[in-house]
């Protein structure tokens, strides 16, 4: 039996943390957790019976070595084979933890695209060399996308050999029907009856091109009268879209719901989804839209040219660019048939591509690798 210990900040119910400790086989590997927190931003996962379990909490950098030191004794205690961390700061932990525990390999999940090359200097070759400690540390380098990949191998010269490319894996559960109720409760907070609605999930940040989609539908307000955008989501950029709506008149034409636990139910009630992010890894928003069968729009990032067919399975449009936007919403305003056409084929997509069956095996072979 080989023992595996998922490592992370935060894990929330359905993410793709969640889905390898509730399907990896357990017959051939026993998975166990420590997370810095059981503190979650949208749901609280039920781990299977028997999984071991463990908070090792840390505040900021000056807080990563007295953790690492602490991760280390868990990995002797429980035996860990391989700690699978995710993300920067809990990889950095894991990789001083395995130079301190040498039984124990580490793989880490890069789980973050190119916003490191956006760093002022000195901070930025501070940061690629910390990332390089973790990169030779770890055994196995998980990534989401062929771009990141190419990042990797381009930038930081890792060996093309020691990373696997596993985009994230979607549980049907989570997309269950949402109920009647749940749709009229949505229609009648956010006047949205007889509208065209788009909904854009994700937080309120400059890297999330949120000023490109509010461009983009204040130009449509004319062809599109009964066009409604909804943001979900929070940040730093609501002052300048708040701002924004009242300089432009768009009170009725664009609406922030803030941060929601119901971002599920927003995707049900879209016509269509459009995400203009900047820099991402891999979109859980592009799969959870796929997996609801709702036509995607999407900025041409990192695991959106993996996973999209534009004008197939979903729209991809150049990042920064409100005019393609625009176009592109006029587009499948314009045509219900080719809507339904892309929500069918990106369900078709993920259910043959990204089922959580289809992509386990994926990680469970990344982990024998790392193991042996």
């Amino acid at each position: 039996m080989i023992q595996i210990l998922q490592f992370a900040d935060v894990i929330n119910r359905y993410d793709f943390i969640d889905s390898i400790i509730q399907f990896a086989d357990r017959g051939r590997f026993e998975i166990s957790v420590c997370r810095k927190t059981d503190i979650c931003n949208v749901a609280e996962p039920i781990f299977p019976d028997q999984t071991k379990h463990r908070i090792i909490k840390w505040k900021g950098k000056l807080g990563i070595v007295p953790a690492a030191f602490r991760l280390a004794k868990l990995l002797k205690e429980w035996q860990i084979d391989v700690v699978h961390a995710h993300h920067f700061e809990p990889a950095l932990v894991a990789a001083l933890a395995v130079r301190m525990q040498k039984r124990s390999r580490l793989v880490f999940g890069r789980h973050y695209s190119d916003l490191v090359l956006n760093l002022p200097e000195p901070k930025r070759q501070f940061f690629i060399w910390l990332e390089r400690l973790i990169n030779c540390t770890a055994t196995r380098i998980i990534v989401p996308s062929t771009m990141i990949s190419d990042l990797l191998t381009n930038l930081e010269k890792i060996e093309r050999t020691k990373i696997d490319i596993i985009p994230y894996g979607f549980v049907p559960e989570k997309y269950a029907d949402i109920s009647d109720q749940e749709r009229r409760d949505l229609y009648k907070e956010f006047d949205l009856k007889d509208k065209f609605i788009i909904v854009s999930v994700g937080k309120l940040t400059t890297g999330k091109g949120v000023r490109f989609l509010a461009d983009a539908a204040s130009t449509l307000k004319e062809s599109i009268p009964n066009l409604v955008l909804v943001y979900v989501g929070d940040g730093d950029e609501r002052a300048y879209l708040e701002q924004f709506i009242r300089d432009k008149h768009l009170e009725s034409t664009i609406k922030i719901a803030g941060w929601r636990n119901d971002v599920i139910a927003f995707i049900a009630v879209a016509d269509v989804v459009v995400q203009p992010t900047l820099s991402e890894a891999f979109s859980q928003v592009m799969g959870e839209t796929m997996s609801m069968n709702k036509p995607l729009i999407i900025s041409d990032v990192s695991g959106a040219t993996d996973i999209i067919r534009s004008g197939e399975n979903g729209i991809l449009v150049p990042k920064a660019d409100s005019k393609a936007l625009s176009d592109a919403i006029e587009k499948l305003y314009s045509e219900p048939q080719l809507r339904d056409n892309i929500g069918n084929r990106g369900k078709d997509f993920i259910d043959r591509e990204l089922s959580i069956e289809s992509i386990i095996p994926l990680y469970e072979r990344s982990y024998l690798t790392a193991a042996n």
